[in-house]
């Protein structure tokens, strides 16, 4: 809504319909599109035609625009759909494709585990890059698979611990273990995780190869 208001305030629309008078948005589109037209008008042509280009494509920017956003807010707030949280804008920041059968978790905010590989290992090693107060999606579907969260990191002491940020969309924990080796762990996308794989160059294809067996299907 940002531009809007920002051609509302240089147009001085509110100005216009009279100080302390309710500006709609309808109303505006609808002053805005006249203006275009009458502004444009050359009474040279044949019929008086109009010529709205040739005028100021600015303001059909802005009607265009406007009448865009209106019309998908309008949808929005009608079935409900106006985020209410700031981490959901912050997140469609390190977004560039979205592709979504519409289930899952839109609806159910349920994810599984692909137990392809170790179940076990797995669990264990999500947990320990994971926050169990946050209780979201991802991580509930990891507690849930163990009788005691508190398992995970027994035997175990903590020199780092990473948190989520919407860009990277990844976790890590750097740790020590009872061997007194220094550990690190890290959940994040399938892709990202092959980036800092240090045989990345081995296993790249069979990665992909499964990145894209399961984008086909909407899981990735």
């Amino acid at each position: 809504m940002g531009r809007i208001a920002r051609f509302l305030k240089a147009g001085k629309y509110t100005e216009r319909v009279g100080a302390g008078t309710p500006v709609y948005l309808s109303d505006v589109l609808e002053y805005l599109a006249a203006e275009v037209h009458v502004k444009d008008r050359n009474p040279e042509t044949p019929h008086g035609g109009f010529y709205c280009l040739e005028g100021d494509p600015l303001k059909i920017d802005q009607v265009l625009t406007a009448i865009g956003i209106f019309f998908m807010c309008s949808i929005a707030v009608g079935m409900g759909a106006i985020t209410k949280r700031m981490t959901t804008i912050e997140e469609m920041v390190g977004m560039d494709v979205l592709c979504s059968d519409k289930t899952r978790t839109l609806t159910l905010n349920k994810l599984t585990i692909f137990a392809r590989v170790d179940v076990d290992t797995v669990v264990l090693m999500a947990m320990r890059a994971s926050i169990v107060e946050n209780k979201d999606a991802i991580d509930t579907a990891i507690v849930g698979t163990l009788a005691d969260p508190k398992e995970a990191w027994a035997g175990i002491q903590e020199v780092h611990f990473l948190p989520f940020n919407p860009i990277d969309k990844r976790t890590a924990l750097a740790y020590i273990h009872s061997e007194d080796k220094m550990h690190r762990v890290s959940k994040v996308a399938p892709k990202q995780i092959l980036n800092i794989a240090h045989n990345k160059s081995e296993i790249e294809q069979r990665v992909h190869a499964v990145i894209d067996k399961f984008a086909q299907t909407f899981f990735v």
